[in-house]
């Protein structure tokens, strides 16, 4: 029996007939019943594909896509491809669906019959096509191949598969572009700005591209990166530059809703960034914008579906806001699942940090999709390697690089995983011979370096944006010395009516005592020169309270009356700040004033103090029995004698 090849409609333009059917010239169709021709429609359909599909490594017959002719009485038509799911050919209404001027001579029982016999004949030559729903890896025999919208890396034997996903369409590059070229210049991205920043990023990329394979060999990566820092700084940006090498970019805003949430979850091997939390105009959107960053850190972080979905996450997230989670209790397991990042300022001008050369680098390195072309280089080299051995060395120096590393479970979990991945790519540059032994070492313990520095940071705390910019103004203010600060006391000459603070040490607290409201107004000016914008007093007052950085007295109350600084002051826990890098200028900038001054204070000076911060009985009482003990007779006509003659 002939069998038609369906590849080639151009063998039966002029017809095709065997033992049991028969296409004419006009493409008609016939069935040969007892050596007799019996014409069953003036069209003839034969299928030219069979597409299966995949879920959840099961793969079965889902559709095939169909083409033939049809004769108008006049002229033979070809008919465009369609396509009919599998579960369709029960009966025969797909073809009039598809081929609505269709006409039987038979009845339709008896035609039909005949099509789909013609259909099991034909149906054997066509080449098997396995589609899948995501993009990213998949294994058919025990072999990875990395899936895109238009390409696929790796090799499976004699089958072609395909995925449905349109979405995933690597970005464009210059021709000419070779891989060293870009390879070289991805890893010069890494200068762009801060190293932690970078590198982690890089490392999460690196990372997505291997997660399922990952997980499904009990390596699953279960962290998510935060990025986090006032507005404006180019945290999306930056994070895209890193992150996104497909052409559609795969952002989502962290207070959209569940579905959204769900649907951006479903990207496999890849990253998804939820960008803007902290932007809330209320309480209760905040609350919610809490609850939603939760529920993915604890998506992502435990990799199991959750009641509101089936979802497993497959690939890797990055977050992005003005702010961090509430340090608390309640969310110390949602924290525990996160590495978090301070973003770099690259692109607000007007904000501390910002360096002309750091957006020169970013501009030149933005220009050309240098990262999407080294990554597929990277993906051949990486399917070879999940072929062959590359779980047994993942799961090696994955465990000796967590021995070295110290600090929580899961932070160190997530930080081995964004070194280990980072150094495979360095491997593929060595292997390719685009570094040489010496420039894979260098590289390689940087990053080890950098990232051991980034798990430090993890058990620090992150202070409120809106508080970072408080302190930056008065840390001005202190090296432009509106603001005086004084060891102990203050000195007697010095203008009382001027913002002055005292620096004090007790009990292991360092305590910075203050105006509030004359360093508020301070600072509020300041700010408006500056054209910076600062919340209001009783805000700023209760995100200092809430952060610790008041030190409350014994009555719990935040500010005590201190005649010295002319009212009620607030005594700031400095010593906090020191622990804290973001405020860490602070604390530098008193001391330089301090050492400066290295003033001398005089018995009067130091008298004059101690009678402002005590009752005068008190003071008096402490004096006199201090100068009896260092044998004190008189020390000039308006000093002591004056006092005793108070006395």
């Amino acid at each position: 029996m002939n069998i038609i090849n369906p590849f080639d409609i151009n063998k039966i333009e002029q017809g095709f007939e065997n033992d049991k059917f028969k296409i004419n010239q006009n493409g008609e169709f016939f069935s040969i019943v007892d050596g007799k021709n019996m014409q069953v429609s003036n069209y003839s359909v034969f299928p030219i594909k069979s597409i299966y599909q995949e879920i959840d490594g099961s793969v079965s017959i889902y559709k095939y896509v169909f083409t033939g002719y049809i004769y108008d009485g006049f002229e033979k038509e070809i008919i465009p491809q369609f396509e009919v799911l599998h579960s369709e050919l029960s009966s025969a209404k797909w073809l009039k669906k598809n081929i609505p001027l269709g006409s039987m001579y038979v009845s339709d029982k008896k035609g039909y019959q005949a099509i789909k016999e013609f259909i099991l004949v034909t149906i054997k030559q066509t080449p098997k096509i396995i589609e899948v729903q995501k993009s990213g890896w998949h294994t058919f025999n025990n072999d990875w191949i990395y899936l895109c919208s238009n390409e696929a890396f790796g090799k499976i034997a004699n089958q072609q598969v395909i995925t449905q996903d349109t979405s995933k369409n690597f970005l464009e590059t210059p021709e000419g572009l070779g891989d060293k070229q870009a390879y070289i210049n991805t890893l010069e991205m890494l200068s762009i700005c801060d190293a932690k920043l970078t590198h982690s990023l890089l490392g999460l990329l690196l990372l997505s591209l291997v997660t399922t394979p990952l997980m499904k060999n009990d390596l699953s990566p279960n962290f998510v990166l935060w990025i986090y820092g006032r507005s404006g700084l180019g945290k999306t940006t930056l994070a895209s530059s890193f992150t996104q090498i497909f052409e559609f970019k795969q952002f989502i805003r962290i207070d959209d809703y569940r579905n959204d949430l769900r649907k951006a979850l479903v990207v496999k091997d890849a990253v998804s960034i939820f960008d803007d939390f902290g932007i809330a105009k209320s309480n209760q959107t905040r609350t919610a914008a809490i609850e939603k960053a939760e529920s993915i850190l604890r998506w992502v972080g435990d990799r199991k579906p959750q009641t509101a979905s089936s979802i497993t996450p497959e690939g890797m997230t990055v977050i992005t806001g003005e702010t961090f989670l509430p340090f608390n209790e309640e969310n110390t397991s949602s924290i525990n699942r996160v590495i978090r990042v301070k973003m770099d300022n690259i692109f607000n001008e007007k904000e501390s940090g910002f360096d002309p050369c750091k957006l020169e680098r970013y501009r030149k390195y933005s220009e050309t999709s240098y990262l999407a072309k080294s990554i597929k280089g990277y993906l051949n080299w990486i399917a070879e390697k999940l072929n062959s051995n590359f779980f047994e060395e993942y799961e090696i120096d994955f465990k000796e690089m967590n021995t070295k590393l110290e600090g929580l479970p899961r932070h160190k979990e997530a930080i081995t995983h964004l070194i280990v991945s980072f150094r495979f790519y360095l491997a593929y540059g060595q292997e390719q011979e685009f570094l040489s032994p010496g420039e894979f070492a260098k590289y390689n313990n940087y990053a080890e370096n950098v990232f051991q520095a980034l798990l430090i940071e993890q058990e620090m705390p992150v202070i409120n944006p809106d508080i970072e910019v408080f302190f930056e103004i008065i840390s001005d203010l202190v090296k432009e010395e509106k603001f005086k600060v004084f060891k102990n006391f203050i000195p007697i000459r010095e203008d009382r009516d001027m913002l002055n603070g005292i620096l004090e040490e007790y009990e292991g607290k360092i305590t910075l005592s203050v105006n509030w409201n004359k360093l508020y107004e301070a600072v509020a000016d300041q700010a408006e020169n500056l054209k910076k914008k600062i919340l209001t007093k009783t805000l700023i007052g209760k995100l200092l309270s809430n952060e610790n950085l008041i030190d409350s007295q014994n009555d719990n109350r935040s500010a005590k009356p201190m005649r010295a600084l002319g009212g009620r002051a607030l005594q700031l826990r400095i010593e906090k700040m020191t622990k804290i890098e973001s405020l860490k200028h602070l604390p530098q900038r008193i001391d330089e004033q301090i050492l400066k001054r290295s003033e001398s204070l005089h018995v009067n000076e130091y008298f004059e103090n101690q009678e402002l911060r005590e009752s005068p009985k008190e003071s008096k009482k402490r004096i006199r029995k201090a100068f009896k003990e260092a044998n004190f007779v008189k020390v000039n006509s308006s000093g002591l004698s004056s006092f005793y003659d108070d006395e």
